[in-house]
């Protein structure tokens, strides 16, 4: 998510949202300077990053809460009980209901956020998955976005920076 965000736009949001503009303008010279990759004793070329911010630092988490607050504050207000929780730099959609509600509503409230990204200048990752339960909910969730050109995943599990992610539900042994 963070190779796809605008620094321009980061910027022009964040001030408006009551960012310091100080503090963005101290941030950006770090995360717009030049970089440079090294694997196994080489260098790569010079890098001039010109739209995405670093990963792993404390003001990216900071920033892409007040990136996405706007649209995700009007998806909890026209999709409720659908809700988005970010943390660090994944979004998870929680819908809770009857299934024959569920699915419609999810739908919408997904294709609402991915055509919001999209306006942001950003894009849904490849590794989308859907975690639903029963599973035959989940594969008819995937259908229905594959319909409107939403291509997800379906699975039991995920994993994220090496840890797994089950809908906190546990294996009976």
């Amino acid at each position: 998510f963070y190779d796809a965000m605008d620094p321009e736009a980061v910027t022009d949001i964040g001030c408006k949202r009551g960012y310091s503009p100080t503090a963005m303008y101290m941030g950006m010279i770090m995360h717009l300077a030049t970089r440079v990759l090294k694997c196994q004793g080489f260098f790569s070329d010079w890098i001039v990053p010109t739209r995405s911010i670093l990963a792993g630092c404390v003001q990216s988490v900071a920033w892409s809460r007040v990136y996405l607050f706007d649209l995700l504050e009007q998806i909890h207000r026209v999709f409720f009980p659908s809700t988005i929780h970010s943390w660090v730099d994944d979004l998870r959609q929680r819908q809770r209901g009857p299934a024959a509600t569920i699915l419609h509503d999810m739908a919408k409230a997904a294709t609402f956020l991915v055509r919001g990204l999209e306006g942001l200048g950003s894009k849904m990752s490849g590794k989308s998955t859907v975690l639903g339960q029963p599973s035959s909910l989940a594969h008819r969730l995937q259908a229905m976005l594959s319909s409107r050109g939403i291509q997800v995943k379906v699975a039991g599990t995920v994993r994220d920076l090496g840890i797994d992610a089950t809908l906190a539900t546990r294996r009976s042994t």
